[in-house]
């Protein structure tokens, strides 16, 4: 078992090679760095008052989700909890899964989820921060149809057991503010 001091989750190798990695990368649709992502998605493991270990590995997701680059990024997370690592990893492959072309989002699609609270924990960060950023930007999306991401977003809520009061109370203990989380419609 590996140590965990509880150092400020800034200071952690993780959320310092996110930062390097993502602050440069911008988003097609909001135009925002996705290194917001990370914080944002932090800040809703902090108000959900998950473990340590899922905020350092929720850092780091957005490198391990892109395949082709595993292999540059096992190097350059020698420094990183392994824990944190697993963790990442599990959640980068049931997050992507209804993504894939081989399993369309269609009315017999549901997500997975994991045996493993913490993965579970930032499977819900992860949905609830990209709820609110298609909320905020959805007239950005103009190719996607808003009763299937609608769709889309409930069909993760309900296999996390998350409610909307849960997501709400989520968004606003994350400031992320709770006028943007109603799941009924755009």
């Amino acid at each position: 078992m590996e140590l965990d001091l509880q150092i400020a989750i800034e200071d952690t190798p993780e959320y310092i090679l996110a930062e390097k990695d993502l602050t440069p990368t911008i988003s097609r649709r909001s135009q925002q760095s996705h290194f917001i992502h990370v914080r944002q998605g932090i800040e809703i493991l902090r108000a959900m008052k998950s473990s340590y270990a899922a905020q350092r590995a929720f850092a780091i997701h957005p490198l391990l989700q892109d395949k082709e680059k595993l292999d540059f990024y096992r190097f350059r997370m020698e420094n990183c909890s392994v824990h944190a690592v697993v963790l990442a990893m599990e959640f980068c492959a049931l997050a992507t899964a209804g993504k894939r072309p081989h399993n369309p989002l269609g009315k017999t699609w549901m997500p997975a989820v994991s045996n493993v609270h913490e993965v579970n924990d930032m499977l819900i960060a992860d949905k609830i921060q990209n709820w609110v950023s298609y909320k905020k930007y959805h007239n950005l999306y103009p190719d996607l149809d808003k009763k299937q991401m609608i769709a889309y977003f409930n069909k993760w809520f309900d296999a996390l057991g998350v409610t909307q009061p849960m997501v709400d109370i989520i968004a606003d203990g994350a400031n992320l503010g709770t006028e943007l989380t109603r799941l009924e419609g755009v």
